[in-house]
């Protein structure tokens, strides 16, 4: 009886151990694509017209500027979890269909991007613009990794909406992001994310 407890605790300490590995290593795979990804928005200038000849300029420029003005100064996954969540609900099909179109869109009288309501805001810290039209050229031209976990709503960590219908797929930087229960990916993309 104790040999097969024993060879019982033996095969169950085993297969633990090779679905831990498996997860691990998953895990690193992850990492290394989402680590990929970052290094290659550095090299979209936004003089390449290579990149963005294929990209309706106008809608490019919505994105980059709604990433600049709700995460200007947040990191480079910050940045581009904003313009996640602004691309999520253009495929949605529950906001609007264009890209200007969410980032201009109302419900209730109220903006769904909270610079949108602010008039005469400028643009154009450089480098934060720069590195805004760069993450956006590059989420228009190459599929990315959503480390939002298909979030389609984010707000500040100042502000506490009461949005209990929603699932919280995690935090990057000063954003907390949700989305719709059906909508929702893994968490572990987050916490990914989240060490880069």
């Amino acid at each position: 009886m104790k040999i097969i407890l024993g060879l019982w605790a033996l095969i169950a300490t085993t297969t633990c151990f090779g679905i831990n590995y498996y997860h691990e290593q998953r895990a690193v795979a992850r990492e290394n694509e989402i680590a990929a990804q970052y290094r290659e928005i550095k090299y979209v200038d936004e003089q390449d017209r290579v990149a963005t000849r294929t990209v309706n300029q106008r809608e490019l420029t919505c994105l980059a500027e709604n990433i600049y003005h709700e995460a200007a100064g947040e990191s480079l996954a910050g940045k581009m979890a904003v313009g996640l969540v602004t691309l999520n609900r253009v495929r949605s099909g529950k906001f609007a269909k264009t890209v200007c179109g969410v980032v201009n869109q109302r419900v209730g009288g109220s903006c769904q991007f909270s610079w949108r309501c602010e008039p005469g805001l400028v643009t154009r810290n450089n480098q934060q613009w720069r590195d805004s039209w760069r993450i956006a050229t590059y989420l228009m031209t190459v599929p990315a990794f959503d480390i939002t976990a298909g979030a389609t709503y984010f707000h500040n960590q100042t502000v506490k909406p009461n949005w209990k219908n929603l699932n919280k797929t995690g935090r990057i930087d000063n954003h907390t992001f949700y989305s719709r229960p059906k909508e929702r990916k893994t968490q572990r993309d987050m916490q990914v994310a989240a060490k880069l």
